[in-house]
């Protein structure tokens, strides 16, 4: 194929009717040069454009693109009346596009008789090139979702606009190879791939602007001294807004915005401004490049009104033409000046990034509107904004913020409104396909009313993913309700209508709030014919810690100081200070709330002349105003705390004030948004909050949140809570979180709240939503009010699904989750419905009598009277819980594993050490320019190394790394062992015994560890002496009176399967969940039969824990029935043949694929006694749960071998979790 694209495609589409056989031609080479095998033809469709009805001068069918063995697609060629550009006739073309795809009679044409003989079935595919008479052209690759399925069929469109007057080097890089099958098709459209390439670029020279930076020197007014405190960050953030900035910028110029020529139009500027502007600068002096001419540009251009002046820039912005330039003023506050920007900063360095950084913009295509999930452009959109938050964001992980699928986005919206407005036939086709056909004339202005009244919020934005989804949703559905003008102008104020009426956000990361904005000014700029003054989101979205509305212990969400029933009047009436009182209330308190008021009523007040405010030093002062009288509201409220200290209240106060705008611990949503509250609340609250855990978090934060909500728990459960306090009665949440609130037992307050209000929807997305988050998520839609008797919600099982659409629908009372198993939220799919029907009644009530008794260790010795009573009469079939039948928990921590544990001298994991040793002292001599030696002696070696250690530092070879090998001669024979060495220690050489490390790969059944721990008297008073001591390298012992006992254990990181094997005569570690029969009706080989059974994986999973960790207190729940001794026979006979293929593998008489297939058979003869025993029907369930769970070798028996691991898992005191009675 030619390099140059422009002679064999842009020479194809021309004007002239007489020149139509020519186009057909040039268009034909190109895409023979696609696809050899490509079959020409000409069949014109001008039937599909009777009356003119999509406004083409002609339409033609105009071959058929064979690829793979048997797929083909059709090709169609459309040339448009009128000019096309990139946002002209797109859904005209888009429903063409649909209605001839969508033919059956098309659909389904075979090409089997136009060349040789070849036979091809019609794909799911279609290709649209639509083109203009100025050589323009929209090349749409048009995919249909759902072929196979009845209408309404779904559709996906993927475009390129391409133009003359452009580089369009993304299209000629994406055309330049040959497409040999559907993925080389799929990879040049392909959105995802293209936003990754664009992504990865941008951090790359992101990362290269940080190091130069960094790299600046000290001298005044360089990077490093204009930012003496915590400069990495502040390096950081500069440059992350920068380079935000001038994306920003980029998608303007891409409008033609920028270097317009003086007396010409908007729209007709130089789209590669930027590049120029640098360019102008002589090559030695780009160094102030920054200073000189982007700080020019940001702070004394596009943030002033020029307009008395024509808007024309300064020479230094115009030295690249030979005419005077006009540049527009923006407004907004993107190009106001923080505190960073009022520094003096050189950055003399970067000349070459700016170089490289423009170079990127000019690689990619970039396109203004954000793309659809079911219609993209091939570009990099308003959206990748979005993107660069989530990869750029300060420690990211930690804050668990994770960007949501944009079909997610979609779904949660749509479903929002349409729960808002009411759900019937008639609202959902208005707002899922924008079609008000089927609403009555009648309805129309109460509905405009509502959507022209909604007040909608995500307290965890983000990037804007969801509110900037409903922001184009409301418009849609407003614009299908009303005679709305088909103009830009009337779509710009329509948007700004509703982003100023109707959508609020907040967020932790100012970083967020910059992204969001600029996304919500972009989506502006978009329908835009000419530059207007963007509006200001200072106090729409706003920096803050959306769960806390107090600082300190000072309550600030009353906007009224008095503990009691007072309230003062509404804001408009607070000239007089009449009090509703339903009881009495002091003079003093009733001018308190009476000045209170007048101060909300200010800020208010303020805040409304800020938005409307042209003068940047208008703005400002009114910014300062609003922030001391905020200051004030915080002092006022401070005062009328009580119970402090005045010496504490000053020390609060003196804090507040150092409280700036954009960096605040707290959000005053009853202040800033009193408009809302004044009103009752939200009627939607949206979003996707962090996924981040209590533990780890500062003890501090926890406690605020106690404070707060009365618990701490990850942040998401207090999102939800949050949710429900920002809405008024009646008003929406919808959620995406993590699924653990489903089953887990830690997270029943959060599914007690929840059903507290009527639950509308739960959709279990399951895994891999999110790239960056290996977490199963769900969403759930819900409305603030008491759920009616009768009321029924819809489940969608989206798990394991390609689409949203093959998922599996369930309707049911929410009031089955009130008597679910352990309260749990399950899908009610026919196996989880009759193992709740089963075990219900019996489960609950063992819990509510028995549970307070088991839930630990400690307190099934105290109630061990009880318990054995109540084992004695056990009945063969009654059905009890395993943790009153066995007893167990997590054992010890050493603190540093390197020092008292060691391997089997004749393990594999030994081989590896002997290697690994070299290597290790090699690199700590080459480090510390030491010359140390491994003897032959392994007693010498421990020496060196635990010599070495004690003078560097534990962690010299790496945390917890093993370096013991123990010979046989130093095991001891844990069958002779008396009762006081087991407690006390041993005092002979013959020291080790057996150490139970868990299993990280989860062998299932059986394995002989290969570890073992010194268990000298001087190691066991050591460990007792200093357990759950503070300082580095503590022990915390845990249960050691199950330490030397027969029992079983299993993995707490579990695949569907639960891990759980057989347990010999050892100590235990911390992270081996172990258990030990303490019933002889129960002995330890049925309980692990029970275990590993598929109906205990379907128990655990959808009832007791659905999380990749199932702790000793979910085990506990697990009910266990009481079996006759005919089924004990029958499940040892089980048991003793999976422990024989176990240890023929391990012996190495089978190989792992013949030691798969027999355990297979025994697993299914397993699966089948435990149902039978449960009284569940086999023949219901076990080919259909195969089908959904499959049963992979790694779940039944685990990976091939125990981990290789040396560098061992070694928990400081600072990583145990020492309250955490779940695992005790």
């Amino acid at each position: 194929m030619s390099n140059d694209l422009d002679i064999s495609i842009y020479t194809s589409f021309q004007a002239k009717p007489s020149q139509k056989d020519r186009a057909f031609a040039g268009l034909n080479d190109f895409l023979s040069e696609k696809c050899r095998d490509f079959l020409p033809y000409n069949d014109q469709l001008q039937a599909f454009n009777k009356d003119n009805k999509y406004g083409f001068a002609y339409l033609n069918k105009i071959g058929c693109m064979p690829l793979d063995s048997d797929k083909a697609f059709y090709v169609y060629y459309v040339r448009i009346n009128g000019d096309l550009n990139e946002r002209s006739c797109r859904r005209n073309q888009y429903e063409f596009a649909k209605e001839i795809i969508g033919l059956s009679k098309i659909f389904q044409w075979n090409a089997w008789m136009v060349n040789k003989g070849k036979e091809w079935t019609i794909s799911k595919y279609a290709l649209f090139i639509f083109a203009d008479e100025h050589n323009r052209f929209r090349f749409s690759l048009v995919e249909v979702l759902n072929p196979n399925e009845e209408a309404p069929k779904r559709y996906r469109r993927y475009t390129f606009f391409v133009d003359p007057a452009q580089t369009n080097r993304t299209f000629k890089e994406r055309m330049a190879k040959p497409w040999t099958s559907f993925e080389d098709l799929k990879d040049a459209f392909s959105v995802e791939r293209l936003s990754k390439e664009f992504f990865d670029k941008y951090k790359e020279i992101y990362l290269k602007f940080v190091a130069a930076a960094n790299d600046e020197p000290t001298t005044p007014g360089h990077f490093k001294t204009a930012f003496p405190e915590n400069s990495d960050k502040a390096i950081r953030d500069y440059v992350k807004k920068m380079m935000g900035r001038l994306v920003f910028l980029q998608f303007l110029q891409k409008k033609g915005w920028l270097g317009v020529k003086e007396g010409d139009a908007w729209g007709t500027g130089d789209k590669q401004y930027l590049l120029h502007l640098f360019h102008s600068k002589p090559e030695n002096n780009r160094g102030n490049f920054l200073e000189e001419v982007l700080e020019k540009l940001f702070f004394e251009t596009l943030n002033i009104d020029r307009s008395a002046s024509g808007d024309l820039a300064d020479d230094v912005l115009s030295s690249d033409y030979d005419y005077a330039i006009r540049i527009p003023y923006l407004n907004g506050g993107l190009f106001d000046k923080d505190e960073a920007d009022k520094l003096t900063i050189k950055f003399v360095s970067a000349a070459r990034l700016y170089q490289e950084l423009f170079d990127t913009f000019e690689r990619f295509n970039f396109t203004v509107d954000e793309n659809a999930s079911d219609d993209a452009d091939i570009g990099v959109d308003p959206e990748m904004l979005g993107h660069i938050f989530e990869n750029l964001l300060e420690d990211n992980k930690d804050k668990g913020a994770f960007y949501t699928p944009k079909e997610i986005v979609e779904y949660m919206c749509q479903e929002s409104l349409i729960a808002y407005l009411g759900d019937t036939p008639a609202i959902r086709q208005l707002v899922q396909n924008q079609d008000a056909a089927e609403i009555a004339a009648v309805d129309k202005p109460a509905l405009l009313e509502k959507l022209r009244s909604v007040k909608i919020c995500d307290p965890a934005i983000g990037s804007g993913a969801f509110p900037m989804g409903l922001l184009n949703l409301l418009l849609n559905v407003r614009s299908a309700l009303e005679d709305m003008e088909d103009t830009s102008a009337a779509r710009v104020k329509a948007k700004q209508d509703i982003i100023l009426n109707n959508i609020y956000g907040v967020d932790i990361e100012a970083g967020a709030i910059d992204i969001a904005r600029l996304r919500f000014w972009l989506s502006i700029v978009v329908d835009a014919q000419a530059p207007i003054p963007l509006p200001y989101f200072d106090y729409k979205f706003m920096q803050g810690n959306s769960l806390l509305e107090s600082f300190m212990g000072v309550d600030l969400s009353r906007i009224d100081p008095i503990s009691g029933n007072y309230r003062p009047m509404e804001y408009s009436n607070v000239a007089n200070p009449t009090m509703v009182a339903e009881g009495s209330a002091t003079k003093q308190q009733i001018l308190d709330i009476y000045d209170e008021g007048t101060t909300v009523c200010s800020i208010v007040f303020d805040i409304r002349q800020y938005y409307s405010e042209a003068h940047a030093d208008k703005r400002e002062k009114l910014r300062e105003d609003i922030h001391q009288k905020v200051l004030t509201f915080i002092n006022k409220s401070v005062d009328n705390k009580f119970d402090i200290t005045a010496s504490k209240r000053e020390e609060i106060k003196r804090i507040a004030a150092e409280v700036k705008l954009g960096n605040a611990p707290f959000t005053l949503w009853h202040l800033y948004f009193a408009d809302v509250f004044a009103k009752g609340g939200f009627d939607i609250v949206i979003g996707n909050p962090p996924y981040v855990s209590t533990k780890g978090r500062d003890l501090n934060d926890n406690a605020n949140l106690e404070d707060a909500y009365g618990f701490a728990d990850d942040l998401y459960s207090h999102f939800v809570f949050l949710g429900y306090n920002l809405l008024n009665d009646n008003g929406i949440q919808t959620m995406i979180t993590s699924d653990t609130y489903f089953t887990t037992l830690t997270k029943k307050r959060l599914r007690e709240k929840i059903l507290k209000n009527t639950l509308l929807q739960l959709v279990h997305w399951g895994h891999d939503i999110f790239e960056t988050a290996m977490v199963s998520t769900a969403t759930f839609i819900s409305q603030k009010k008491p759920p009616a008797k009768n009321d029924t919600l819809k489940i969608i099982d989206v798990k394991g699904r390609k689409a949203l659409s093959d998922a599996s629908v369930f309707t049911l009372k929410q009031d089955i989750f009130n008597s679910s198993i352990n309260g749990a939220f399950f899908v009610p799919h026919k196996l989880n419905c009759t193992i709740n029907d089963k075990f219900l009644k019996k489960h609950a009530a063992l819990l509510a009598e028995w549970w307070d008794k088991i839930v630990t260790s400690q307190k099934t010795v105290s109630n061990s009277n009880d318990l054995v009573s109540y084992r004695k009469n056990l009945k063969t079939g009654n059905c009890t819980l395993l943790g009153m039948v066995s007893d167990g928990g997590v054992g010890l921590q050493t603190g540093d594993n390197g020092r008292f544990v060691g391997v089997l001298s004749t393990s594999k994991i030994a081989k590896r050490i002997r290697l690994s040793r070299v290597k290790k002292l090699q690199e700590f001599n080459k480090k510390y320019h030491a010359s140390f030696s491994l003897s032959d002696s392994e007693e010498e070696i421990w020496r060196l190394f635990d010599g070495i250690k004690n003078n560097y530092g534990r962690r010299a070879f790496g945390k917890g790394y093993l370096y013991r090998i123990v010979p046989d001669h130093l095991i001891a024979d844990v069958h002779s062992l008396t009762e006081k060495e087991k407690e006390n220690g041993i005092t002979s050489e013959r020291s080790f015994v057996p150490y139970d490390k868990g299993d990280k790969d989860g062998n299932r059944w059986y394995l002989e560890t290969p570890y073992v721990i010194d268990w000298s008297e001087k190691t066991v008073s050591f460990l007792k002496t200093n357990s759950g001591k503070k300082g580095a390298g503590m022990p915390v012992v845990r249960n050691p009176q199950f330490f030397f006992k027969e029992g079983f254990c299993y993995s707490d990181i579990k695949t569907f399967f639960i891990q759980c094997r057989a347990k010999g005569i050892s100590v235990h570690d911390v992270a081996s969940m172990s258990f030990f029969p303490v019933c002889e009706k129960f002995p330890y080989y049925y309980l692990i039969t029970l275990i590993n059974s598929h109906m205990t994986a379907t128990l655990i999973y959808s009832f007791l824990n659905n999380t990749p960790h199932f702790q000793i207190n979910d085990c506990r729940m697990l009910p266990i029935i009481v079996p006759s001794e005919e089924q004990l026979g029958k499940c040892k006979e089980l048991f003793n043949s999976a422990i024989a293929i176990q240890k023929d593998y391990f012996a190495k008489r089978l190989d792992r694929t013949m030691r798969d297939d027999k355990l297979r058979a025994v697993q299914d003869k397993v699966d089948a006694f435990v149902y039978g025993l449960y009284g569940i029907e086999t023949t219901d369930f076990l080919n259909h749960t195969n089908k959904v769970y499959s049963i992979k070798s790694d779940s039944l028996a685990a990976n091939q071998n125990i981990s290789d691991n040396i560098e061992d898992e070694d928990e400081d005191e600072d990583q145990v979790d020492a309250a955490d009675d779940f695992r005790n």
